[in-house]
């Protein structure tokens, strides 16, 4: 293998990272559901402070999937390199 095709296989931490990101992402957007549901719900529709509070969490949350899949992405060239 030349030096550069070495420089992209994954090392020992981000393989273990591949080998559960699918399982990270799906937690994820588990919990994104979950936070959707929240936001529907009448008490906290009701509630401009809690309605706010969970906006924040979905929109961290959402921003957090969209890091995964990149990462997932990243990872996934670099493995087949």
């Amino acid at each position: 293998a030349t030096e550069s095709t070495r420089k992209k296989k994954l090392n020992w931490n981000e393989q273990k990272e591949w080998d559960t990101m699918e399982e990270t992402i799906h937690a994820a957007e588990e919990k994104l559901a979950t936070l959707q549901t929240r936001m529907n719900d009448p008490a906290v529709l009701s509630d401009h402070q809690k309605l706010r509070v969970v906006c924040d969490e979905v929109a961290g949350v959402q921003t957090e999937i969209e890091r995964l899949y990149a990462r997932w992405s990243e990872l996934e060239a670099r493995q087949s390199a």
